[in-house]
C-alpha cells in the first residue's frame, strides 16, 4: 500500500520507484486524485455544518437550507469519486493497471499480476 502522506512529501522517489513497475502514470493519477480529494473534504464539513441550525428555521433559513443541501449532494458525489481513485493507493488496484503484458514481458496476460520469470503465470 502507497503512504500517501510520504508520497506527497517525496513524490520524485515514488514515482522513480513505481516507474520501474511501469506504474508512474499510475502514481501521478493517484496523486491528482488524492488532491482532489483533500481539497473536497474541507468544503463538504463546511456545508455539513451549514446544514445545523438552532431553535425553528425561518423561511429565508428554509430556502438558504435547499441551496446548501443541493450543493452538499453535488460535492458529496465529486468526494465519493475522488475517494474511489485514490482507493489506487492499494496494491492490487495498483499493480493492476501497471500490468500491461504488452509493455512488460514479466506482466502475465491472463491474471495481470507480475511474476519473477517470463511467461510463468496462471
Amino acid at each position: 500500500m502507497i503512504d500517501l502522506r510520504s508520497a506527497r512529501h517525496d513524490p520524485e522517489a515514488f514515482r522513480a520507484a513505481l516507474a520501474r513497475r511501469g506504474a508512474a502514470d499510475a502514481f501521478d493519477e493517484l496523486l491528482v486524485a488524492d488532491e482532489r480529494w483533500r481539497a473536497l473534504v474541507p468544503q463538504v464539513d463546511e456545508l455539513r455544518a451549514q446544514q445545523k441550525i438552532d431553535g425553528k428555521p425561518t423561511p429565508e433559513q428554509i430556502e438558504r437550507l435547499k441551496q446548501v443541501k443541493d450543493r452538499l449532494r453535488a460535492l458529496e458525489d465529486e468526494l465519493a469519486a475522488a475517494e474511489a481513485k485514490r482507493a489506487w493507493g492499494k496494491p492490487p488496484a495498483l499493480l493492476e493497471l501497471a500490468c500491461r503484458p504488452e509493455k512488460n514481458p514479466f506482466c502475465c496476460p491472463i491474471s495481470r499480476r507480475f511474476w519473477p520469470k517470463k511467461r510463468q503465470c496462471t
